[in-house]
């Protein structure tokens, strides 16, 4: 179980401002491990790894992807579409890819309804990696394609 508090970061490229909680646990063992949102580096590391994965399948079939059925493609860790863990893991892999030159993968997860479009967490990460985000329809649009061209 976790013990205390250990810091809080800002997270960057979510909506809001919401806070990542870095948890001190113990393992069976006994020693300290830090946790992300809950989840241990390996478990971190592999529902990171299967999102990409997904991210890769739907940017080659040329599509797009809602934050509920990727949350329920990752098996590592039970996510949800809400899930600040979920945004947070999309948001490193966006800014992976966008620093290889690959676009902003995230730009493939939308919400289900209204906008069908993906959340602010998109528009704030490409605000911070110095993407002109004056028409957000037209920054989405072409960020959707470059991931397209790159995985097809």
């Amino acid at each position: 179980m976790a013990t205390a508090v250990r810091k809080r970061r800002k997270i960057s490229g979510v909506s809001g401002n919401q806070e990542g909680i870095m948890v001190q646990t113990k393992t069976k063992a006994g020693r300290p491990q830090k946790t992300r949102f809950g989840l241990t580096k390996t478990q971190w590391e592999n529902a990171k790894a299967q999102a990409f994965a997904v991210l890769q399948e739907v940017a080659h079939r040329r599509g797009l992807i809602t934050y509920g059925d990727l949350a329920r493609r990752i098996t590592a860790y039970p996510l949800e579409a809400h899930n600040f863990a979920l945004h947070w893991i999309i948001g490193e892999l966006s800014k992976d890819e966008y620093a290889n030159n690959r676009g902003m993968i995230s730009a493939l997860v939308v919400h289900k309804y209204g906008d069908m479009e993906p959340g602010g967490g998109f528009y704030d990460l490409a605000h911070d990696l110095g993407i002109k985000t004056r028409d957000r329809l037209v920054l989405w649009v072409e960020e959707v394609k470059k991931v397209h061209a790159v995985w097809q």
